[in-house]
């Protein structure tokens, strides 16, 4: 049996997020693709570095090895970031022991994934037979979405926080074009973010970059749900693109929602949210906070439709082939539709300005029972351009 390696800085399980998810398919699609795949995750914690086999959630992986990071060592990486001309992300979660396990490992791989930019770092430690780096989405497009956003408004004591991300920006975007040159595969999700490092890189003969969107899988409810008079926003709180998305939205796009529609409530689910969150219940109107849910699947099936309002990030959004695979309407930005496959004010409904944006949102709770009666239509958008077959043979292009 091939034989392959999956490094990441994730422990991907429990599922909580769209990182997670993504390294879930990708484990998934191995193992359809008869590769036997050990997986290495990272953990920050109080206590020293250590690595240990645990039990997988995954019955199919030959082992699975978890490295701790301590806060301190956390901490002196950040301090390396600062008087190298690597990024941060480049040093966050780099283990020295990690890397001397993996250099002492005799194990030969057929091919070795490494998951985000910042594993990067233990390219040479690793015997593989191709390294392929699953970037996702361009850390550098973010940032300069960021930037561009920030300028004006955000300090950070006293110095402008945009020169902060700026310095970093442009560390990435040497990194990301480096990645290109040493790697045998650089896996991203858009052709929008391909686009944008293949302007920056044009030096570079062959540039290998392969396009692998996210994974949708088409769900039914499991029993009958009732929808209920209210609309969802999901993402991963500390995120930072998720939270100016989610100050947007609350502070423009609800409120106009409400002041039309003051029966209508939103939802608020996602994981690692902010200190005093909670009280954006008291704060707004209309407004109940879940948090981090096991099953979206009750969530889903009683809301009207779900919303992913982005003003910056890269990549694809898992949160609109979330929303779509269960069959619920979707409204959100350029920046969240990216270069998604579906039919714009059809299959997916797409505005930058908040009260055209709320306006959808009314239009849609306005006349749900034609929207509720699309779901199979939504569901047929995401099997048709985002199944699993699509994804296997995508990701088998690189074996």
């Amino acid at each position: 049996m091939k034989k392959a390696l999956v490094i990441t800085s994730r422990n991907p399980y429990p599922i909580s997020g769209g990182d997670k998810k993504r390294i879930d398919s990708i484990i998934n699609s191995l193992d359809r693709n008869n590769f036997e795949v050990t997986l290495v995750t990272h953990e920050i914690t109080i206590f020293p570095t250590k690595i240990f086999f645990q039990k997988s959630f995954k019955p199919f992986l030959k082992k699975e090895v978890k490295v701790y990071v301590s806060y301190l060592e956390l901490f002196l990486n950040l301090l390396k970031a600062l008087i190298s001309d690597k990024p941060f992300q480049y040093f966050l979660y780099y283990s020295p022991k990690l890397k001397k396990f993996l250099k002492k490992n005799n194990e030969n791989f057929e091919i070795c994934i490494y998951h985000l930019l910042r594993t990067s770092i233990y390219k040479k430690s690793v015997n593989a037979e191709k390294h392929i780096l699953e970037m996702t989405d361009s850390l550098s497009l973010n940032y300069a979405r960021e930037i561009e956003s920030f300028r004006s408004s955000i300090y950070l004591k006293g110095i402008p926080f945009f020169l902060i991300l700026e310095i970093e920006r442009k560390k990435l975007l040497k990194m990301e074009i480096m990645a290109a040159q040493e790697f045998d595969s650089v896996i991203l999700v858009s052709g929008i973010d391909k686009t944008y490092l293949e302007n920056k890189s044009k030096k570079i003969h062959k540039i290998p970059y392969i396009i692998i969107p996210l994974l949708g899988e088409v769900k039914n409810p499991s029993r009958f749900y009732e929808k209920e008079n209210k609309y969802l926003f999901l993402g991963q709180l500390s995120y930072r693109p998720n939270l100016k998305a989610l100050n947007w939205l609350l502070n423009e796009i609800h409120p106009e929602v409400t002041s039309r529609l003051p029966q209508v409530k939103l939802v608020i689910i996602g994981s690692n949210p902010p200190k005093n969150f909670s009280i954006l219940e008291k704060k707004y109107k209309g407004v109940k906070f879940i948090g981090f849910v096991e099953k979206l699947e009750p969530h889903f099936f009683s809301s009207v439709l779900s919303v992913a309002p982005m003003k910056t990030g890269a990549g694809m959004q898992n949160k609109v082939i979330d929303s779509l695979s269960h069959g619920i309407p979707i409204v959100t930005t350029s920046i969240g539709l990216g270069d998604i496959k579906l039919k714009v004010d059809d299959e997916i409904f797409v505005s930058d300005n908040g009260k055209d944006f709320a306006d959808r949102i009314i239009e849609i709770f306005q006349n749900k029972e034609k929207y509720i009666s699309l779901d199979q239509k939504y569901k047929n958008a995401i099997k048709d351009n985002y199944g699993e077959e699509i994804f296997d043979s995508k990701l088998k292009e690189i074996f």
